[in-house]
């Protein structure tokens, strides 16, 4: 596919999310020649009976591949294609993975889309270093258990340990610190976080947690049932 191709976009802003929306379409022509290229890569690498791989006819193919799943191939290599253009066009800083709506595709048509993607929040005039030093510069209160809350654990999990507790009073500090740190952080900040991203970023510290649970010998399905 040529690499010369400007696209037509309308932008918009999704504020409340921390997104943008980007409507645009792919002309009938260039949209007949990505079908055309998807046609022929497919037919590259499929084997058919009487023929050699590669070797058989375009109309053949199509008929095995069938109308819908070419148009299909063809409109994610085109839209993939035109949106890094759109990007670099409109200077819209994307990050994480874009939903991609098709909202008109046939033979012969120009192809239609509308893409949602989120976008880095603009952050201005923030002191990272001067607010995390100040919450890092705060002490950390001993840890402690009592023989009353060993007695309590054990009723529920008998095999349990004063230095379990420990290490799971100990986590759960560390986890307070670091919410605390994040609110501070973001507390002085008018931005909208996108939504793609406070997701992604909940699976990640999940994720994280569960292996720093498991790492100090606790079960992380016995640290929820405690919270």
């Amino acid at each position: 596919m040529s690499h010369n191709h400007s696209y037509k976009a309308e932008i918009k802003k999704l504020p409340a999310s921390g997104e943008v929306e980007i409507k645009s379409s792919i002309s009938a022509a260039e949209f007949d020649a990505a079908v055309r290229e998807a046609l022929e890569e497919i037919r590259k690498g499929i084997e058919l009976p009487g023929f050699r791989k590669g070797a058989a006819p375009e109309k053949i193919v199509r008929e095995k591949v069938g109308e819908t799943a070419l148009l299909r191939e063809a409109a994610e290599h085109a839209i993939s294609h035109a949106y890094g253009h759109i990007l670099q066009a409109e200077k819209i800083d994307a990050v994480g993975y874009p939903k991609v709506s098709i909202t008109k595709i046939a033979v012969g048509n120009p192809l239609e889309f509308t893409i949602v993607t989120a976008v880095v929040p603009e952050i201005k005039d923030f002191d990272y270093a001067k607010i995390a030093a100040k919450e890092n510069a705060k002490k950390a209160e001993p840890v402690e258990v009592t023989d009353d809350e060993l007695a309590k654990a054990k009723e529920k999990m008998p095999d349990v340990k004063k230095e379990d507790l420990i290490k799971e009073k100990e986590f759960r500090a560390l986890e307070k610190k670091r919410i605390a740190l994040v609110d501070a952080l973001t507390g002085g900040l008018d931005i909208v976080l996108p939504d793609m991203l406070v997701e992604s970023e909940l699976a990640r510290m999940t994720e994280q947690m569960k292996h720093d649970i498991e790492r100090m010998g606790l079960k992380f399905e016995e640290y929820l049932k405690h919270l």
